[in-house]
């Protein structure tokens, strides 16, 4: 969200801020999030973690009626042969093997971001550590997070809260 916020705005949010994602202003308010799904349909949070759990939450609320596959993306970088042989299951399907295995590019998939992308490496090493995942927050947006984030998300996706 940081380096390529989409549909997403927030104060005080800029782009190459070395602090982000300012879940809190300075003032300790937090930062409201304004996100254009399209031209006349906005959605209005308290802040990231606002978006985050509502937006998940909306997921986990559908309950049984609303078939739904969500897939994290560190299990996509670290466990990829495992979670796309789950997922052709999961649709009935089975996944065919390239003779050699596994083909896994390390090229940008994003070439077109103002801000550049991560390769398949980079994104390990930018992903692959706790420390880093919140190196650029703040102590007070960390407390804000541990505070805020919903427990039975964090707990559904296996996350483990952030350290202060």
């Amino acid at each position: 969200m940081c380096r390529h916020p989409y549909a997403a705005r927030w104060s005080p949010h800029k782009r190459n801020d070395p602090i982000c994602p300012r879940l809190l202003s300075k003032d300790g308010k937090t930062s409201k999030v304004t996100v254009s799904y399209r031209s006349d349909n906005k959605g209005y949070y308290d802040s990231l973690v606002g978006l985050w759990n509502d937006w998940y939450g909306d997921y986990l609320a559908a309950g049984d009626e609303f078939p739904r596959l969500i897939i994290r993306y560190e299990d996509l970088l670290f466990h990829f042969e495992e979670v796309m042989t789950q997922i052709c299951e999961c649709g009935g399907g089975k996944l065919i093997h390239h003779e050699n295995g596994f083909v896994l590019n390390d090229e940008n998939a994003k070439a077109g971001h103002r801000n550049g992308s991560n390769g398949l490496l980079g994104a390990m090493l930018r992903y692959g550590f706790d420390a880093k995942r919140t190196e650029t927050f703040t102590k007070e947006d960390v407390a804000y997070a541990n505070d805020s984030l919903r427990n039975d998300l964090m707990e559904m996706f296996s996350y483990s809260f952030p350290k202060v």
